[in-house]
């Protein structure tokens, strides 16, 4: 990923690096709390997460608990 952004480094601290700069310099939101994303919301996600039609096909077993720990730290 590195040599194809066409970073300096390799490392994986050098991409996600580059893709936070990228994201603060078009003006992405940094977490779903400005994007209005409020606690109330969060109670519900994981379960709209776990009904998602994606959701079964993910290459790694997700959990309610694994994607309300994701939406509580993206907050």
């Amino acid at each position: 990923m590195a040599r194809a952004m066409d970073l300096a480094s390799d490392s994986v601290q050098a991409v996600v690096a580059a893709v936070v700069g990228l994201n603060a310099s078009i003006g992405l939101p940094s977490n779903l709390r400005a994007l209005g994303v409020s606690q109330e919301h969060l109670e519900v996600l994981p379960d709209l997460a776990l009904a998602d039609f994606c959701h079964p096909s993910n290459p790694r077993p997700v959990s309610r608990e694994d994607f309300s720990r994701l939406y509580r730290e993206s907050w």
